[in-house]
């Protein structure tokens, strides 16, 4: 071979061992956790969507809402953070305003505060103690408990709902949009399967252009996480950071939040959903 061959050789073979470099380094970030024991659980999984709220006089995340989806049959989806005396309440915003007309977070007020104020003004509702939800589903149903990742306590959060669940006598899963808060369930609990919660980021403004997004975007934090399952958002399905990673892994991804008819569509072929309003599924659709 003339030096010029043996160094367009060289070269190429430089290229191809720096693309299979590339190629390990992304599969060590990306790669989800390994099948194991339970996750067949999560193939066809139907839950109701902080609860089965379709009467207005049950809220989202209500007592009343979790009694409705137990007394339905279907799994349940809820949000975990903490009130301002360390008390793991069932809430979803990161502000009061849309659900309790007051201003604020849950971590601003102390739980006897928040209890007693009424969700979207229904008499006799309160933001519940996440205790007390345990309690009304006594284990009927499988829970998916959403850990509220943005406060930057939030191991605090992780810590106190893992006591509850310790001592809790069914079937629950946890998801965070927070892959270290995912991080610190495999590391604490690791017998308890994890979700990612992600969406595409960059299709919308809050998040487009932001460095953080693009990377939790493409999952590239699940090094960290490890999930056993993915929960991404029902109308960015045809992502390709979301194909890539279900078509190389074969990782469970059940979808939020079904609404419509047209969103059960777009759910086909998916693992699971996570449903409210219209998107509750028909009768004759329910899993055996």
């Amino acid at each position: 071979m003339t030096p010029l061959q043996i160094a367009l050789c060289s070269a190429l073979g430089g290229c191809v061992l720096l693309c299979l470099l590339a190629w390990l380094i992304f599969r060590f970030l990306t790669a989800p956790n390994k099948p194991r024991a339970g996750t067949d659980r999560l193939l066809g999984v139907e839950l109701a969507h902080r609860g089965l709220h379709e009467n207005p006089t049950l809220p989202e995340n209500s007592l009343g809402a979790f009694q409705a989806a137990v007394d339905a049959g279907f799994g349940i989806e809820l949000d975990v953070q903490l009130s301002s005396d360390g008390i793991p309440v069932v809430f979803h915003d990161q502000t009061l305003d849309r659900v309790c007309g007051i201003s604020g977070s849950t971590r601003d007020y102390p739980f006897e505060k928040l209890a007693t104020t009424p969700l979207f003004g229904q008499p006799g509702t309160g933001i519940p103690s996440f205790a007390d939800v345990l309690a009304v589903v006594g284990g009927r149903v499988p829970l998916l408990v959403e850990i509220k990742g943005e406060d930057p306590d939030f191991r605090s959060t992780c810590a106190k709902a893992a006591a509850l669940l310790d001592a809790y006598d069914g079937e629950y899963w946890v998801e965070s949009f927070n892959p270290l808060a995912i991080a610190w369930f495999r590391k604490r609990r690791p017998a308890v399967l994890r979700g990612q919660l992600a969406m595409a980021y960059s299709r919308h403004d809050k998040y487009k252009g932001k460095a953080k997004y693009g990377v939790l975007q493409r999952f590239l934090l699940n090094f960290r996480a490890r999930p056993d399952f993915i929960a991404y958002r029902v109308a960015d399905v045809d992502d390709r950071s979301l194909l890539r990673l279900r078509r190389v892994y074969r990782v469970p991804v059940m979808l939020w939040t079904v609404k419509t008819p047209e969103d059960r569509a777009a759910a086909a072929g998916f693992d699971g959903i996570i449903f409210e309003g219209a998107g509750r599924p028909a009768k004759e659709d329910r899993q055996p």
